[in-house]
């Protein structure tokens, strides 16, 4: 009778897949940032700083140059505003809510959006421009 070996365990190399999940992880930041919500406007140009925020809980109101009003790709009357923002606010559980107007909106109707907003709570609201090159 031959005798068998034991052999210890088996030990898998995991650099590899290492480098591939840190390649992925790179490559899915980048894109994430570049990735817009939303309805697409007309955004006015400014020379302000630019901000990143990263965060995904976002909300983000779209108001474009006819005065339709969007929460993401959903698009809303003033008084369904004022019904399903706080709902969308406890949903995401947030408190920063932006605008992304067009340049071309009244400024009447920014001021309803805001008062709307103001109304929900909120205590940070954040107009977004687009930033002169």
């Amino acid at each position: 009778m031959k005798k068998i070996k034991k052999r210890g365990p088996v030990l898998i190399n995991v650099a590899p897949l290492v480098d591939v999940m840190l390649v992925l992880m790179v490559i899915f930041m980048m894109t994430s940032q570049i990735s817009t919500v939303g309805v697409n406007v007309n955004l006015p140009k400014t020379q302000g700083k630019v901000k990143t925020d990263s965060s995904t809980d976002n909300i983000v109101i779209s108001v474009t140059k006819e005065g339709k009003i969007y929460i993401a790709e959903a698009q809303l009357t003033l008084d369904e505003l004022i019904q399903k923002l706080p709902i969308v606010l406890k949903q995401n559980k947030t408190d920063v809510v932006y605008i992304k107007g067009d340049k071309d909106i009244q400024y009447g109707l920014l001021i309803k959006i805001m008062g709307v907003i103001a109304h929900t709570g909120i205590c940070k609201v954040s107009l977004i421009a687009e930033a002169i090159k």
